[in-house]
């Protein structure tokens, strides 16, 4: 699979590829698309904060690489604690982190800046929060939004593919 960044014109700007050769990569490719557009999402947002408060994001860039190398190491953390059904609270914890984006929207709001993603993924955390996992470590979402998200499932009693907003 590859991301196709695409300029005004339409012509590709950059293909990414994401999935080597494999041929069950068709199963995760959902996945791997939400990685990248959230933390597209994410960048162009931190870009707009930037520019808010008077800074460039060519000013902002060297920190936002190192926030992204950050991001890859606690993913590589997450996966782990995920596939081994632990949570611990040594990282962030869930509840901790709903304060930290909760910070990012009240700045967001400041500047006359939509927080709507920041916004989301508070709703998504303080799920996990209201389930009695506030104090686990944010791996532990994952849990809690898979079972979030089969319980809708088999509660709808059609629908199937239809996106919800």
């Amino acid at each position: 699979m590859n991301i196709h960044v695409l300029t005004r014109s339409g012509a590709t700007a950059a293909t990414c590829p994401v999935i080597a050769d494999r041929q069950d990569d068709h199963r995760n490719e959902a996945a791997l698309l939400d990685i990248f557009w959230t933390g597209m999402a994410g960048v162009v947002h931190a870009f707009a904060m930037a520019r808010a408060s008077g800074v460039s994001a060519s000013e902002l860039l060297p920190s936002a690489q190192r926030a992204i190398d950050v991001l890859r190491e606690a993913a590589a953390g997450i996966a782990r604690d995920v596939d081994d059904g632990r949570y611990p609270a040594d990282q962030p914890t869930v509840a901790s982190s709903v304060a930290e984006m909760e910070r990012v929207i009240r700045a967001a709001q400041s500047s006359g800046l939509d927080a709507s993603v920041m916004r989301t993924a508070v709703t998504m955390a303080d799920r996990v929060v209201s389930s009695g996992y506030g104090d686990d470590g944010i791996a532990r979402m994952v849990e809690v939004l898979g079972r979030s998200a089969h319980s809708r499932e088999t509660s709808r009693s059609s629908g199937a593919g239809e996106i919800h907003r």
